[in-house]
Parts: C-alpha cells; sequence; structure tokens
C-alpha cells in the first residue's frame, strides 16, 4: 500500500497514513503549535514528540485548554494501560520512540 505525501483533497483514501500529517521545518518555526491547534480542533488526537521536557511543556498548554483529566501524557519510562487511557484521556502526547498498541487507533 502506497504512502501519501500529497494535499489532503488529493490523497486516496486506501493509502497508508491517510489522515497523518508529517510536519517538517527548522527549530522556531511553529510546528509544535501548529500540531496542538491541529489535534485540538478534533475531539480527540495523539501527538509523538522526541522529548520529554517539550511533551510537558505540550502536555501543560493542552491541560490549560481541555483539562488535565483529558489528557495523557506518556514517557518510555512510563507502564500504562491502554484500556485505561481509551476510557480517559481523548488525547494523547507520547514521547515512546515508537506509538503502537493495542486499539492505538482508538485513541
Amino acid at each position: 500500500m502506497p504512502i501519501s505525501f500529497s494535499s489532503p483533497g488529493e490523497r486516496d483514501p486506501r493509502a497508508r497514513g491517510h489522515g497523518v500529517t508529517a510536519v517538517l521545518g527548522p527549530t522556531n518555526t511553529g510546528k509544535t503549535h501548529l500540531a496542538i491547534e491541529r489535534m485540538l480542533a478534533h475531539s480527540s488526537g495523539i501527538i509523538g514528540l522526541p522529548l520529554r521536557l517539550l511533551a510537558r511543556e505540550v502536555y501543560n498548554k493542552v491541560s490549560e485548554r481541555v483539562g488535565a483529566d483529558a489528557v495523557a501524557l506518556i514517557t518510555d519510562h512510563d507502564a500504562f494501560d491502554y484500556e485505561m487511557v481509551r476510557e480517559h484521556a481523548r488525547f494523547v502526547l507520547d514521547t515512546r520512540n515508537r506509538i503502537a498498541g493495542p486499539n492505538v487507533e482508538l485513541l
């Protein structure tokens, strides 16, 4: 199955990665701000972040807007239950190297 890097209107809905956007650019160009705004425009979402410090900063920003009980912060060092995350958090911030697991699409 092909990966789609075309604009949203041109994407084949069957393509792997449909609905996933990679935002690339130099430091201080608003990539994280854009990711937060886009995620919060939906009823739920997940952002993968490379650093725990950045994830904590984003967690604080998102929590201020939607409430701490609607947000989960997951790091490489956390043991967690996907079922609990799915039940309680609408928005997930994840610093693990790989975002995967049962029912991750339900987040």
